[in-house]
This record gives structure tokens, sequence and C-alpha cells, in this order.
């Protein structure tokens, strides 16, 4: 069965507030103009990963095989890091 998710909600639920990055390292603070200039797809995918932790998971609510999630997961990565 798949699970009803909202992404207007769950992007809204995970927007970033620039302010928390005062504590952290300079990687994390390296990455966050580049997770703003992701696309509303790609930070639905790597939030959906990063809840659910399996690339089937993910697959299986965006309607998507999990080979495909794979590979845009990886492509994110590397813009990202």
């Amino acid at each position: 069965m798949k699970r009803k998710i909202n992404i207007d909600d769950l992007l809204t639920e995970y927007e970033i507030d620039y302010s928390m990055f005062t504590n952290m390292d300079d990687r994390l603070l390296s990455i966050y103009p580049k997770w703003l200039e992701l696309n509303k797809a790609d930070k639905t995918v790597i939030i959906l990963y990063a809840e659910y932790h399996s690339y089937r998971e993910v697959g299986r609510i965006l309607g998507i095989s999990h080979t495909t999630i794979q590979r845009f997961i990886k492509q994110i990565r590397e813009r990202l890091c």
C-alpha cells in the first residue's frame, strides 16, 4: 500500500532555517546555498530518503523504481558535496 504524502507539507516541514547552522561545522554551511538551489523534486527525494532510509520505500512512495531513486540520490549528492 502506498503512503499518501503531501509534498508541499513535507518541504515546509523541512524548510531550512539558516540560523540553525550557526553552531554547525563549515561543511554544512557550504551545503546550505547548494540546498537552496535544488528543485522541489530533488529536495523531495532527499528528504524522503532521509526519513525512510530505503531506495525501495522512496520509490514506492513516488511511484518510481528504486534504481532510479538510487541514481537521483547519487546525482544530488554530487551536486551538494
